[in-house]
């Protein structure tokens, strides 16, 4: 934990280089990441397409990929790999960043952010009210999905026929296998 007189704000991650890095900062603490790996970027885009398509289609909201500032609160911007806001709350899409927390967050784990996005992550967008939360690892190729059940997150099963959908986006049906394609 940072001490109060060495808490990060916002206009701190205002003044971040524009050097190939993800800055965000996390109840006032730093966090720096490198440009993620090509397979990182194919699950991205996969899950993108898939999301987008859907999404669109039934008109449900916006989808939206890093780079995006996403203002958890005023002072805590992070960029998440993917996320989505529903219609109902499209108000909080500006034009500069997202202010407040998307319905769903997905990070794509890389070797540098595993315990971050883990961890750190995991327990503070619970605490903020993300809805839905999905952990994909392109090394195991697995994805963990977890929804907001009474202030914390519970890990959601796959359907019987091992596809998994979405508490936010309804009639969303995915497998595994989709979001690894090459």
């Amino acid at each position: 934990m940072v001490s109060p007189a060495h808490r990060l704000a916002y206009e701190d991650y205002l003044r971040m280089p524009d050097d190939g890095h993800r800055y965000e900062i996390i109840e006032g603490e730093l966090f720096v990441s490198p440009a993620p790996t090509i397979k990182h970027q194919m699950v991205s885009l996969n899950l993108t397409m898939i999301l987008g398509a859907h999404v669109r289609a039934n008109q449900l909201g916006r989808v939206l990929t890093a780079p995006c500032t996403v203002r958890l609160t005023p002072d805590e911007p992070v960029e998440p790999d993917l996320f989505f806001v529903s219609r109902d709350r499209e108000r909080i899409v500006g034009d500069q960043a997202v202010n407040g927390p998307p319905d769903l967050i997905v990070e794509i784990l890389s070797p540098s952010g595993t315990g971050r996005d883990r961890v750190t992550k995991f327990n503070r967008y619970a605490q903020v009210g993300v809805a839905e939360y999905w952990i994909i690892d392109p090394a195991e190729e697995t994805v963990e999905q977890y929804a907001l059940e009474e202030g914390g997150y519970v890990r959601l099963a796959p359907h019987a026929d091992g596809t998994w959908g979405s508490r936010v986006m309804p009639d969303l049906r995915l497998t595994v296998a989709q979001l690894f394609v090459r």
